[in-house]
């Protein structure tokens, strides 16, 4: 019962929202729930690390968080949040650092090798998948620490770790990763960490994520978020996921549909990294033929959310599911959520240029994680011409032990 928790009971029991509601109580169930994960322990299977020196000589390197308005590196060593394989990943790098001497970069010199490290795990095996941010331009100028690093961390535990990448990022921004794709080297083991699919896996199917795509903390508290997504996800529905990331929620829908509850009619996902579109191909790849239609029945396109807007891939689309970044809905998505429904279009809407770019969506779906955004958003859209009302609602507690939904 935190103050976020009681901050959204209270905005969704507000008179505001109230007079808007499809019914009083969701299906089958309380209008507004809160989902409460299992213990607080252990759930956390991302974490990105901040990088310092383990002592004044510079020899090893201690990871953590950094202190709260600073860039003063609280050390992590065994922190109950983390996954333990997460716990051991940077107990052996604590080790490994001091044996090869690898030296923390110092932002004030721009001198150092080791920035940040990124640390995944893969569920259905326990294992790491280990990115080094190293500062250098390119893969030759980590040479010759970084190979030492990694051969040494094999060394001490060859069944920990996944696979291991670079990042070079040689910037003085704050930045922890250097996104430009020429960036990312891939140093050792397999390239992908594969996830069961939500729900649905039953009838087959991974997520297949690299390091340089979004992938949540929590998997465990987000994949109950996909599961409530796809079920509410009307049968036979033609779907449209903005902000997709790998396509997580879209292909969780589609594959918790299948073939039998009324199969989705296709799905198209959007989103502006570059990266994304292979993680979704080989995730789409992976399930059933007679659920996917042979691959036909998906698609990707690489675009911001307007600009998927703008390309049509919204156009004929039943559902429409978001999932923003904190900030919320960029302003065209929520503009076009707004505008009237023309049923004088019908079938035509697509190739109406002043058409509303969501005139076929009957359905939203949205998830969200900064909740005062969220609010926003959903005040314009409950009040805006679009004819919205809210169905049902539910808080998910994804970080546990913090004040936040």
């Amino acid at each position: 019962d935190t103050d976020a928790v009681r901050s959204a009971r209270r905005y969704f029991d507000g008179g505001s929202v109230r007079k808007h509601r499809l019914t009083d109580d969701g299906d089958g169930g309380e209008f507004f729930r809160v989902v409460v994960p299992p213990p607080p322990v252990g759930w956390r299977t991302q974490s990105k690390l901040a990088v310092a020196p383990a002592s004044a000589w510079g020899r090893g390197c201690v990871f953590g968080l950094y202190e709260k308005g600073t860039h003063v590196v609280a050390p992590v060593p065994a922190c109950t949040c983390h996954h333990p394989a997460i716990g051991r990943a940077v107990e052996l790098l604590t080790g490994a650092t001091a044996a090869v001497g690898t030296a923390a970069y110092d932002e004030d010199r721009c001198e150092g090798q080791l920035r940040y490290v990124q640390l995944r795990v893969e569920r259905p095996t326990g294992k790491v998948s280990l990115a080094l941010v190293w500062n250098a331009e390119d893969l030759k100028g980590t040479r010759p620490g970084l190979g030492r690093l990694v051969k040494e961390l094999r060394r001490l535990d060859p069944d920990l770790w996944h696979g291991v990448w670079a990042n070079a990022n040689d910037s003085r921004g704050n930045a922890i990763f250097a996104n430009d794709p020429r960036r990312w080297h891939r140093v050792d083991g397999p390239e992908f960490v594969r996830e069961t699919l939500p729900v649905g896996a039953e009838k087959g199917g991974r997520l297949y994520f690299t390091p340089n795509v979004f992938r949540q903390g929590n998997m465990d508290g987000f994949d109950a978020i996909a599961g409530e997504v796809a079920r509410a996800v009307p049968p036979g529905s033609a779907v449209c996921e903005l902000y997709a990331g790998i396509g997580l929620l879209g292909l969780t829908a589609l594959g918790h549909h299948g073939t039998t509850d009324g199969p989705l009619r296709w799905l198209r996902c959007s989103d502006e990294n570059p990266a994304n579109k292979r993680c979704f191909q080989r995730s789409l790849d992976s399930m059933p033929a007679d659920v996917t239609d042979g691959g036909r029945k998906a698609s990707y396109t690489g675009a911001s959310a307007a600009q998927a807007l703008e390309r049509g891939q919204a156009a004929g689309a039943d559902v429409l599911l978001v999932d923003p970044p904190r900030r919320g809905l960029d302003h065209h998505v929520l503009r076009e959520l707004c505008r009237p429904h023309d049923a004088a279009l019908g079938a035509d809407a697509a190739a109406a240029p002043s058409a509303p770019a969501c005139n076929d969506v009957s359905t939203l779906v949205y998830v969200s994680c900064g909740f005062a955004a969220f609010a926003a958003d959903c005040d314009a859209l409950l009040t805006g011409r679009g004819g919205w009302r809210i169905e049902r609602a539910s808080a998910h507690v994804l970080f546990p032990g913090s004040d936040h939904v």
